[in-house]
């Protein structure tokens, strides 16, 4: 969403308090499942940024190899003036390898 109002914002916000809530329930409750858990969301992770980056090599997302990187995530990550999009999804990959 690229302006969400009110409504969206006031859900977002919900669910999010509603699972981080749930989550630390269930990590009182089994700590050993929310690792696999955590593992798990981490692998789904890599996957998705590794296909996203292969379909951006590939031309199956020509709005994405055209994209110029957004000012905060090239500041984030420290990506130079007119990065492409692709470097960003790149460091997010690689951020994501780093915490396996």
């Amino acid at each position: 969403l690229h302006a969400p109002g009110a409504l969206s914002r006031t859900l977002m916000a919900t669910t999010q308090a509603a699972f981080s809530h749930g989550f630390w329930l269930a990590h009182l409750a089994s700590p050993k499942f929310c690792r696999c858990f955590l593992g798990y969301a981490e692998e789904e992770h890599i996957k998705a940024y590794t296909k996203l980056l292969e379909d951006i090599d590939e031309g199956r997302l020509p709005q994405f190899s055209s994209a110029e990187a957004p000012a905060p995530a090239r500041a984030h990550y420290g990506l130079p003036e007119g990065a492409p999009l692709r470097e960003v999804f790149k460091c997010m990959l690689a951020e994501g390898m780093l915490s396996r």
